[in-house]
């Protein structure tokens, strides 16, 4: 089976690409960091990695049995192909040297060297070379006694053998990375060679590279004889959506079927808002406005803003981060927005979303949490509440209770508010996890247990019951509280039936394993002796199943 090539002209190269993955009913396939392990395409940046429809197998690889694979036609005209002896164009040289220029001091030497090779110096005198020798040893050292740095062995100064006509040659690093490289140089990188340089760093420095120069790769881990990937560093729209079950010649016959064949659109593409920007987001700091529609502009007055909701403040430099202000995780309009810049900028994937004073996480994985959470509970809304252990099989039994039912005094305190209301349960969202960690810690150090997050899934009737604004909000309904803050109150006992203990990966990660099992089974022990004292069990559950029950929790717990 060989990739399908739906067009190849000057007008571009469109080929039928895919991607496997375990999640399924994804619209929009887009470049980001995967929570807990790696990244998409992590040799050569953070990007949507996808094969060609000669290699099915790989994405069936990613999906497993039960995942699904995903069809898409995808532009790979203005890819950079990675491969030895492949170079790049002098405009993209001109470009990459610009970016070289710029770094810091030790990461300039570094790569200037790496891309350009190193420089010659040749002396018929002895003395002169020796001289230049030392002169250049010291501006080395001095480079790297106020930068703070030691200069790596490769970028030191050397005596070459000499040349035939009795030269002393010199050697140095390089010090600067001139703009013609590729077509002056005599002994410059492949790209092959610039991206093991590049990786030597940090993903984020190769993926804010290379998307600057192109809008993907194709790779050729094996050499150009071997079937290629690609990596697309901007969004991907799904045509089509295939279970992973089918073999590799089903989905090839189905491409061809009902893709090349027929070319319809099986899917509706997403479309994001272009951003008109002239400036260089990855080295300026940038500020843009979100109107209530969804619009974004860098003016604040923009005919197309209908009216203020958020203000977008990127910050490239000492550390990459993306605040949001005015508006929380929750609002509807985040994951909108969040797409859109992650589409126009894909440099922002690795950069880190604030909101208020929340633990920050990447614009790609809170793109990723979207993507995980696609298939919702209707009509559910999920909190998280921060307390200690000590109440966890309390918590299992009778829910979480205002202090004015459970008689517990107060742990948390607000600086603004002082004491937490007693008649209240406060609850935030999956990016206040800030405050429900404080929350913990607060519990936690009251008690003498270890700080744990639960997780609260409230049905929207419940909310529209009992859910109040949290009070430091400043809101007048609990959706609007949520929306801007991340938080609410709940003025009633939150029942049991709807609390579970947070997952570790995500929320308890500071837990170490044995008391993070501890406490789970402590909470579903709670609940069922519970269920067991109230009948609720079957009865032909005995006595000696419940006993077996506990035994393998504690199997669980010594594993």
């Amino acid at each position: 089976m060989d990739d399908i090539k739906i067009k190849a002209s000057n007008d571009g190269e469109v080929l039928l690409a895919i991607h496997g993955s375990s999640t399924k009913g994804i619209d929009f396939l887009y470049p980001h960091v995967v929570p807990g392990g790696g990244v998409n395409g992590a040799m050569f940046g953070t990007g949507v990695y996808l094969t060609g429809t000669g290699s099915i197998s790989t994405a069936k690889r990613y999906a497993g049995n039960e995942g699904s694979i995903y069809i898409a036609e995808l532009d790979i005209s203005n890819f950079i192909t990675v491969a030895e002896s492949e170079y790049l164009t002098p405009e993209q040289g001109i470009k990459l040297a610009g970016i070289v220029n710029e770094l810091e001091p030790e990461l300039k030497i570094r790569m200037a060297t790496d891309l350009g090779g190193r420089e010659f110096h040749a002396f018929v005198d002895l003395d002169e070379a020796e001289l230049f020798y030392d002169e250049q040893k010291e501006q080395l050292k001095e480079i790297g006694r106020e930068n703070g740095f030691t200069p790596i062995s490769r970028c030191g100064v050397r005596v070459e053998r000499n040349t035939a006509d009795g030269k002393y040659v010199v050697s140095t690093a390089r010090f600067e990375l001139p703009l013609d490289w590729v077509s002056t140089l005599p002994n410059i990188a492949d790209t092959d060679d610039i991206s093991r340089s590049m990786n030597l760093f940090s993903n984020s420095f190769s993926t804010e590279v290379w998307s600057s120069l192109g809008n993907g790769l194709i790779i050729h881990p094996d050499g150009k004889s071997s079937m290629p990937t690609y990596l697309s560093f901007y969004s991907v729209p799904v045509k089509a959506e295939l279970n992973a079950n089918l073999d590799s010649e089903q989905i090839y016959s189905w491409c061809v079927d009902n893709v090349v064949n027929k070319k319809e659109d099986v899917q509706v593409e997403a479309s994001y808002q272009e951003i008109n920007y002239d400036k260089d987001i990855s080295k300026l700091n940038s500020l843009f406005f979100v109107g209530k529609n969804g619009y974004i502009s860098t003016d604040r007055y923009d005919k197309n803003i209908d009216d203020d909701l958020a203000e977008i403040y990127i910050e490239p430099r000492p550390k990459q981060k993306f605040y949001i202000d005015k508006i929380s995780g929750s609002h509807d309009k985040v994951e909108n927005i969040l797409r859109t810049f992650a589409q126009n900028f894909p440099c922002l994937l690795n950069y880190s979303v604030r909101f208020d004073n929340n633990p920050p996480v990447t614009v790609g994985e809170m793109l990723a949490n979207f993507d995980n959470n696609t298939i919702k509970e209707p009509n559910v809304v999920t909190l998280y509440h921060g307390t200690s252990t000590d109440y966890v099989g309390s918590i299992a039994v009778g829910g979480i209770m205002p202090r004015s039912d459970s008689g517990v005094s107060a742990h948390y305190y607000n600086e603004r508010t002082g004491e937490s209301l007693v008649d209240r349960v406060y609850l935030g969202d999956i990016n206040s996890m800030g405050v429900v960690r404080a929350a913990a810690l607060s519990a936690a150090n009251a008690t003498g247990g270890e700080p744990i997050i639960l997780e609260v899934k409230l049905p929207i009737s419940e909310l529209e019951t009992y859910g109040l604004p949290d009070e430091d909000s400043r809101k007048s309904t609990w959706k609007e509280s949520l929306d801007t803050m991340g938080t609410l109150a709940f003025s009633s006992r939150v029942l049991p039936d709807y609390v579970d203990v947070a997952p570790k990966t995500l929320f308890n990660d500071s837990m170490s394993s044995l008391r993070y099992s501890v406490a789970e089974i402590t909470f579903e022990d709670a609940k069922f002796d519970q269920k067991m004292a109230a009948g609720v069990v079957s009865e032909e559950l005995s006595a000696n199943d419940a006993d077996i029950h506990k035994s393998e929790s504690v199997v669980r717990v010594k594993i």
